[in-house]
């Protein structure tokens, strides 16, 4: 199953297919991307990654579910990345997949509305696939820029403890 799309201002690919666009670039930007300020309210995995472990951490991500690059389509920079994650829970009966979604954008690229964009590209996409009933997100509970997007583009609150909200939107 592809998840590829594109956007008014976002090439959204396979990460396999943005290496080969970017070249010895990738990981050059994919690390310029992951500042502490963007990677602070993700997993530890996330956290203190460099040149020299660049290449094996991100092959560790990518066997954990599916990783879309996020490129500007002019320049084919990389300006953020996109995780699809199938729910293992899912009854392997139901029609429709649950996908667990997981996304951020490099500093220069925030307050752009490029995340608006990026969600509503993949709601659309996703919609007009056929086969995903449901997307669900979760956000740190003092995240209100995170809370307040996926608010706007559908998402309730599915659950939630002290330190997460967990959103989901029916398709």
């Amino acid at each position: 199953m592809t998840y590829e799309f594109t956007t008014g201002r976002l090439t959204v690919i396979d990460w396999r297919q943005a290496l080969q666009i970017c070249g010895e670039s990738f990981y050059r930007q994919l690390l310029a991307l992951l500042t502490p300020r963007v990677t602070q309210a993700l997993p530890d995995c996330w956290q203190g990654v460099s040149a020299a472990t660049i290449e094996s951490w991100f092959a560790q991500r990518a066997a954990e579910g599916e990783i879309l690059t996020l490129l500007s389509p002019e320049s084919h920079d990389l300006v953020g990345l996109l995780l699809l994650f199938a729910d293992e829970r899912a009854d392997a009966s139901a029609s429709a997949a649950t996908l667990h979604i997981g996304y951020l954008l490099g500093e220069a690229f925030q307050g752009k509305g490029l995340a608006k964009e990026l969600l509503q590209g993949l709601i659309d996409h996703c919609r007009a696939l056929g086969t995903v009933g449901a997307l669900v997100g979760g956000v740190e509970a003092a995240n209100q820029a995170s809370r307040h997007l996926l608010e706007v583009c559908g998402f309730g609150i599915q659950s939630q403890n002290r330190e997460h909200l967990f959103y989901q939107l029916q398709l």
